[in-house]
Order: structure tokens, then sequence, then C-alpha cells
């Protein structure tokens, strides 16, 4: 029997497949939290969430209440005892970037505005990284706003890509432009605009909403003729493929 586990709004379920090709899917437990956004957390059974609090008009499953009495938007859920515990995070993370750094923490950029979620502040500008079971806020923060950005670690495992999304959740603003993290310095620095767009052009583009990024290799152009010798070389650098 093959598992594979699908996080709902709230609830955990599981997919099952036996000797038929039919599946179904079955209730398991629930992730405390609004499941958009999951990653495993490197080797463990665990995985780990977040997204923004539920609706007033829902109620707050137990444990979910912080310090401050306000519901969080992270947890850490076991898929092995189908229990899960809050994670403090301060800043709006709905429709942020993620991906995973060298060490096997979570980085994760930009989100969502602050008034949508009490006691959250925004997100937009955000950078934050799991590390050690904790959620750690940089000082560092996005020359953009972005709300559903493409983020990618890059093959380093220092630096990340963050690009694309629009400026927030309703004002349709697109960010035609990319930006490059440093998590060992804290830092980061404005790529140039993509797809010969202005600097956030206030218009729909079909990209906005998480472009999907491609690394192409840094590949020798060697010279056909055989009595020349093969000391000469061209690299083409990255390009950002949408």
């Amino acid at each position: 029997m093959v598992w594979i586990k699908w996080v709902g709004v709230s609830c955990l379920f599981v997919l099952c497949f036996g000797v038929s090709v039919d599946g179904y899917y079955k209730e398991v437990g629930n992730t405390g939290v609004l499941g958009t956004h999951v990653a495993l957390i490197p080797n463990s059974d665990k995985l780990l969430l977040w997204s923004r609090r539920h609706q007033d008009s829902t109620p707050v499953p137990p444990g979910i209440i912080g310090d401050d009495g306000n519901a969080e938007v992270s947890v850490i859920y076991d898929i092995n005892t189908n229990k899960y515990e809050k994670k403090v995070m301060r800043t709006a993370p709905f429709c942020s970037g993620g991906s995973y750094a060298y060490d096997g923490s979570i980085m994760v950029a930009g989100g969502d505005e602050g008034f949508r979620q009490r006691g959250i502040k925004d997100g937009l500008r955000a950078i934050r990284v799991f590390k050690n079971g904790v959620w750690e806020l940089k000082k560092a923060q996005l020359s953009f706003p972005r709300w559903y950005p493409t983020q990618v670690g890059m093959p380093d495992g220092f630096k990340t890509l963050i690009l694309g999304g629009t400026s927030n959740g309703s004002a349709i603003v697109s960010m035609s432009s990319a930006e490059i993290y440093d998590m060992r310095t804290d830092t980061l620095y404005l790529a140039k605009r993509f797809l010969e767009h202005p600097l956030n052009k206030t218009e729909t583009l079909d990209s906005e909403y998480m472009p999907v990024v491609k690394y192409l290799p840094l590949l020798p152009l060697h010279p056909y003729r055989k009595d020349t010798p093969n000391t000469h070389h061209k690299n083409y650098p990255l390009k950002i493929v949408l």
C-alpha cells in the first residue's frame, strides 16, 4: 500500500492505494492551522506548516492560541502521532514563497498584509528562517512587497532567488523584478527587471503569480575546427526563464 499524505484546509488526509488503481482519501488528523504552505522537515517525520489564522467565525483548534491571546499561524505536525505543536510567527506568511537552505533550514519570503490577521504584522517584505525548531525574522527586508512570489534556493546553498508576485492580495500591481538573498550576510540585492516590463507596472501579467523558474547550466562553447586548440570558451550567464 502506498500512502500519500495531503494537507487540506485544516485537516490531514491520506490517499491510499491497494491492489486496485482506485484510491481513496481518509482523514487522519487536524493540522491546527490552515495548510496553505507545507514543508517536510529534513531527517524527520514531521511537517512544517504556515499560512494564516482561522476566520473569526471558525472555532480555533486546541493549543493554537499564543501567549498574547491570538491564534498562531504556524505548526509542526507529526505524521506518526497525528499531533501538532504551535510555532510562533508574527509576520503574515499567507501566500509567501518557501525553499530549503544548505543546512536544512527553511526560508520563507513575502506573504500577506497584517490587517487580515489579528496580532500578526505585515509580512509582504518579510524574510523568515525556520531553524532548530523556531522561526527567526531576519533584519533584511525584500526590496518590494511580494504576494505569491517564486522562491528557489540557488546551487551554492546560501543564496535564494526571489521574484514575481504582486504588491498585495487586493491590488494587482505586478512585481516584475527579481532579487537574491544571501543568508550568510543577511543581505539582498535587486536583479534586473525581466520581461521588458517596468518595475511594478500596474497591469496583469500571465506570470505574476509564482512564475516558473529553471536553472540553466554554464556550458563551454568549444570551436569546431580540429586544428584550433581547445582553449577558448564562452559561459552563458544564468537566465530567468518564464
